[in-house]
């Protein structure tokens, strides 16, 4: 199983085909397996985003365990430098830096594989230079709304979806 992470915007985005020669960023179109995870979401445009490994699993992410994500507070102790992840973090942020160029912000949501209808653990908004942070780490099960700037951020997207299991948030496409 892998981590996975969603992106969710006002406008279609286009499709970044997985390349098995040339590994990197790519997004692809929600599937009836994932279509689920678009609770987790106000914007309509969903795709899945995954790394150079194919999966979201080249993203620095935590687990959720219990309750929260502890694996946070051993990385400060351990010599781990997010080396390793840290192109994969570097194309994210290129690819969000444009669509925040022609939208206020966009939403993430990363969670393990199959876990899309599971309640949200939380969510924050985030500047975009956040993500080239070797100190960030994606929390799975956790919502993301991504500004290009402070005064991008909008006050009334600042809330999380609803959590109820039974009525998806997906805009205009049911």
């Amino acid at each position: 199983m892998c981590f996975v992470l969603y992106i969710a915007t006002d406008a279609p985005v286009k499709s970044v085909p997985w390349d098995e020669h040339d590994r990197k960023l790519n997004t692809q179109d929600l599937n009836e397996y994932d279509e689920c995870v678009a609770r987790h979401f106000h914007r309509p445009h969903l795709k899945y985003v995954g790394s150079d490994q194919g999966c979201g699993c080249g993203f620095r992410h935590v687990s959720y365990q219990n309750g929260d994500w502890p694996e946070e507070r051993m990385i400060g102790s351990e010599n781990y430098t997010g080396e390793v992840e840290q192109p994969n973090h570097e194309q994210l942020h290129q690819f969000l830096s444009v669509l925040l160029t022609s939208t206020e912000a966009v939403e993430l949501y990363g969670c393990w594989d199959g876990d899309f209808q599971e309640v949200s653990a939380g969510h924050e908004s985030i500047l975009v230079d956040r993500i080239l942070d070797s100190a960030f780490f994606f929390r799975e099960r956790y919502g993301y709304i991504v500004n290009r700037s402070e005064q991008a951020a909008s006050p009334n997207r600042s809330s999380p979806p609803s959590q109820k299991p039974t009525s998806p948030v997906r805009g205009s496409e049911d």
